[in-house]
């Protein structure tokens, strides 16, 4: 077995060029695969696990693509707010869809009982950014989720003394006496009935009555994550039905609503079935490109305005390209590799290695040349899914299935070569 070792060894060394192609070539093909596996296939299998656990019901993320440019060019119409808000209302009128209203996104709380735990820049080691005198008073930049009743139909959360928390406080904000409900360790710092003057990013400022404090651990499902909200207040999304006042009460208004339209759906139906009426919504309004909903396949990417499922169609042919390219080549190489080793081995023949031997060699140099593509390969490819949000979308059953074939692949057309070559002609060539 060492002499087969060294030889597949020293047969690599030979057709160093050819090794370090296939070795590309192979690993193309591994990270490409599980590219593919960790951008689609870990959201279907997460989409899966949540609608069994939910009895069916999904939770969908609706995100919108007012960016850049798109923006520019929306909020330079008249008429962006009127827009905004028509598309929130058609988002509510589809009730069989749930659309209910969230918004992480920290806001000022002007006291200084504030944890420092609860600071919103705590969490990053520069809490003293959080904290500043506005006026003569302490403001002091906080955690806060901004919700909806709907919201909170779907995220039941209790007091500290076990009691569910109302999701009517949450059905409007804008009544006079808006509540805050605060996370568990504000515990003994504030407590319900004392009043905080807090100002959001799209009003100028409210003194909120403190309605209760969480139970430790209280977590809302945002976003396809859990998330805790020990270190959260969390107050109720304003309805935001006043007409303008003056510029800067536009301006909030345009803000809240870009936030009323960055919310969340509850529902059975496919995310392509919603996807396409957002879309139906967004063209009607010239909302270009249109909302997008999480883990579906319809939406439109922002840059090229062409739906993801083109996009993906598009990655299931390169990736097809690939990986039929990977294989051909493969054959390509092996059938090389083995016509320029030919005298090389009759030698091995000559110095008492067996025909069984030779094949064993060359599927050891295989292997080995494909142990050095799946390093590699399977590394890059983690790395692309960490960036991506995937981290451990890795394939190893498809990774091995792609191995088995290229192996087969090439030991075979190199055994067929060598079988079909007479002995009599490799010996010949040597002394030729």
């Amino acid at each position: 077995m060492g002499r087969i070792i060294k030889e597949s060894l020293f047969e690599i060394g030979k057709n160093r060029g050819l090794t370090f192609l296939m070795i590309f070539q192979i690993s193309l093909s591994i990270i490409f695969l599980n590219l593919f596996i960790a951008v689609f296939q870990e959201d279907i299998k997460k989409t899966d696990a949540d609608v069994k656990e939910n009895d069916g019901i999904q939770t969908l993320q609706l995100r919108d693509s007012l960016v850049d440019e798109s923006e520019r060019a929306f909020m330079a119409n008249e008429d962006a707010l009127v827009r905004l808000k028509r598309m929130y209302s058609m988002l509510k009128s589809k009730r069989e869809y749930g659309y209910a209203e969230a918004y992480n996104n920290p806001v000022l709380m002007f006291s200084d009982k504030v944890p420092q735990t609860a600071l919103y820049m705590y969490d990053y080691g520069d809490a003293e950014r959080s904290v500043g005198i506005i006026d003569g008073k302490t403001a002091c930049e906080v955690k806060c989720l901004i919700v909806d009743s709907e919201f909170i139909k779907h995220n039941r959360l209790e007091s500290i003394k076990g009691e569910e928390i109302p999701s009517e406080l949450f059905e409007d904000n804008g009544n006079g006496k808006p509540i805050i409900i605060v996370g568990n360790e504000y515990e003994g710092v504030l407590n319900p009935g004392d009043f905080i003057h807090v100002v959001t990013p799209f009003d100028k400022g409210n003194d909120m009555e403190v309605h209760d404090v969480l139970k430790e651990g209280s977590n809302v499902l945002y976003r396809n994550q859990y998330l805790n909200l020990n270190k959260y207040v969390v107050i109720a999304m304003p309805e935001g039905k006043s007409i303008p006042t003056d510029d800067e009460d536009y301006h909030n208004q345009i803000i809240l609503f870009l936030f009323k339209i960055n919310g969340v759906f509850y529902t059975k139906a496919n995310p392509n079935e919603v996807q396409s009426y957002v879309n139906e919504v967004c063209d009607a309004l010239g909302v270009i490109p249109a909302s997008n909903v999480s883990n579906s396949t319809n939406a439109q990417v922002t840059i090229t305005g062409t739906s993801i499922k083109t996009l993906i169609e598009a990655f299931k042919q390169l990736l097809t390209l690939i990986c039929i390219f990977s294989i051909l080549s493969t054959i390509l190489f092996a059938i090389i590799k083995a016509k320029r080793n030919k005298k090389y081995y009759a030698v091995l023949l000559i110095n008492g290695y067996t025909k069984g031997e030779l094949f064993l060699i060359m599927a050891g140099s295989m292997l080995l040349i494909l142990s050095v593509s799946n390093v590699v390969g399977l590394t890059v490819g983690k790395i692309v899914g960490k960036m991506l949000g995937s981290p451990n979308a890795i394939s190893i059953d498809a990774t091995v299935l792609a191995d088995a074939i290229i192996l087969n692949v090439a030991v075979i057309t190199a055994m067929i070569i060598v079988k079909k070559t007479e002995i009599w002609r490799l010996f010949k060539e040597i002394n030729d």
